[in-house]
């Protein structure tokens, strides 16, 4: 593993400091408190995805605390607020903190002669963030985020993961849940290629508006340069109409005018067939996923690709390689049924989405039925109701046979869809009865799509139903991080119910063996 050398002197120089000693120390990278490897300089920063929404006032516990935790990973140097201990500090003021944190961290990623690509928007980040890696992955240089990694809270885990042998580093960026988390992330990667994927409703209870959501992703522009490139989904309407300060360009289906144009769509069971018009060029291409919706992501990545100099063969080459996996848009075959496991994240649109997917699903045997397993989408505010009633009203008008139904909010998805009569609905208590009904009440042929948000734990339901263990593929957290008393008090009531719930939902081992702070 080849990095590139980080010492005292550079960090000086990015904080326009005096040498803060004259044996110039060398150090192993850039971390939070709580992700400190050994010989790394660590910021007392609490992982709070508030944080910057006011400046916070930490107790000299709390300091204490991150500083003890950072120390016995191995910290070589910590930057905080406040001399702790006998520590090695180095100390700035509590508002100017985070914004040290960002200007070298953001240094430090510099160091590495990477193109980087931001992805952000309301549905479909994760998976766009992989078809752009694919795309550009062709010779194993590019870097990308996994696991969801797209807060800043978390970033440093990527930025200290690149290796001088990359080329590439793509980053999924998360647009909530409050106003300026684009903006905040963008200053840390500061990219080259932005892709904004969509605007929908996710993070709308903290949010507020779906115009506010517009304006955080945007602020991915932030952290850009002038040559920066927006590369945007021209079948929405609040992108087109959108006002930016960087050069942009549009994929889409729809819309005529779009750079990169998606034609002759062909779908088949489990690969979708499509010509890319660019450039009055049409290229065919192939992607080995289901659903309209992934024709978008791959158009992104193609765009991203072509922008940073890559061949029309190698992108179309390189995005026929990607293959879903784990939870999410994942079409699997157990036990003589299909299941189109989509239930890592849901909001009204990525959910209609699926439902259209499965409906076009052809049945490959007599008997089979189209199937739904749905749960509570959660985050969406005062739009929660009319959210679970809009996804309801699809499934009355559509050819759905079977519907079931798991948790509190999804009771309206339930109530709605069963007053047309021919769909067998069914409201399901608890994740054991899921399971049961996943037993008993599915069949060979049946394809089944099970799509929820990732607090209702869908996936446990099929792990117990079939055997599998798609829980086990990093969907499920080892442990809760213990969040303090003045979190706790910052946060919405709403905010708290869906801790508790993520913990409740959690298997019943993981529960006791993970001690919450006081709810």
């Amino acid at each position: 593993m080849l990095k590139h050398p980080f010492d005292e002197r550079f960090l000086c120089n990015i904080l326009d400091l005096p040498p803060l000693s004259t044996e110039n120390e060398q150090f192993s990278g850039i971390f939070l408190a709580e992700h400190a490897i050994r010989d790394c300089v660590a910021f007392t920063l609490f992982r709070n995805e508030y944080y910057w929404s006011a400046t916070p006032i930490y107790s000299e516990t709390q300091l204490t605390k991150l500083a003890d935790v950072a120390i016995e990973k191995g910290a070589k140097l910590l930057v905080t607020t406040k001399q702790i201990r006998d520590y090695p500090c180095l100390l700035t003021d509590a508002e100017n903190l985070l914004n040290v944190y960002v200007r070298l961290i953001s240094a430090y990623k510099g160091l590495y002669d990477v193109a980087t690509v931001g992805v952000t928007g309301s549905r479909g980040k994760t998976t766009t963030t992989e078809f752009v890696q694919f795309a550009l992955n062709e010779k194993n240089d590019a870097f990308s985020s996994k696991d969801h990694i797209n807060s800043w809270m978390d970033i440093d885990k990527c930025i200290n993961s690149l290796e001088t042998h990359h080329k590439y580093y793509v980053q999924e960026v998360q647009e909530g849940p409050t106003p300026g988390a684009a903006s905040l992330v963008s200053r840390m990667i500061k990219p080259d290629v932005a892709v904004i994927t969509n605007i929908g409703t996710s993070h709308l209870e903290k949010m507020g508006s779906v115009g506010t959501i517009l304006d955080s992703c945007l602020g991915i522009q932030d952290g850009m340069s002038e040559d920066g490139l927006l590369v945007l989904n021209g079948d929405d309407e609040l992108l087109t109409d959108a006002e930016t300060r960087l050069q942009k360009v549009y994929f889409g289906i729809n819309n005529k005018k779009a750079d990169y144009r998606a034609e002759n769509i062909r779908m088949s069971a489990n690969t979708i067939e499509f010509c890319i018009s660019h450039n009055n060029k049409s290229i065919p291409a192939k992607i080995n996923f289901i659903g309209e919706h992934n024709v978008y992501n791959a158009l992104a990545a193609f765009a991203a690709g072509k922008h940073l100099g890559l061949t029309t063969e190698t992108l179309v080459r390189s995005i026929a390689g990607y293959k879903p996996r784990g939870i999410r848009q994942n079409l699997v075959e157990i036990n003589e049924r299909n299941l189109y496991l989509d239930c890592y994240n849901a909001a009204p649109e990525s959910m209609i989405a699926a439902l259209k997917t499965l409906l076009g699903i052809p049945k490959k045997q007599s008997g089979g039925r189209h199937i739904a397993v749905l749960a509570d989408m959660s985050q969406l505010g005062e739009q929660t109701e009319q959210a679970h009633e809009q996804v309801g009203e699809f499934i009355r008008s559509s050819s759905l046979e079977m519907l079931v139904c798991y948790g509190k909010h999804s009771l309206a998805i339930f109530e709605t869809a069963r007053q047309n009569k021919s769909i067998e609905a069914i409201f399901a208590e608890n994740l054991d009865d899921v399971v049961d009904i996943l037993k008993t009440k599915t069949a060979a042929g049946d394809i089944i799509l099970v799509k929820g948000s990732r607090v209702m734990r869908l996936e446990q339901a099929v792990d117990m139903a079939f055997g599998t263990a798609f829980a086990e593929n990093k969907t499920t957290p080892e442990k809760i991080r213990i969040y303090s008393k003045d979190e706790l008090a910052v946060m919405t009531a709403s905010e708290r119910e869906r801790i508790r719930d993520t913990i409740m939902h959690l298997p019943l081992k993981t529960r006791l063996t993970s001690a919450p702070g006081q709810m």
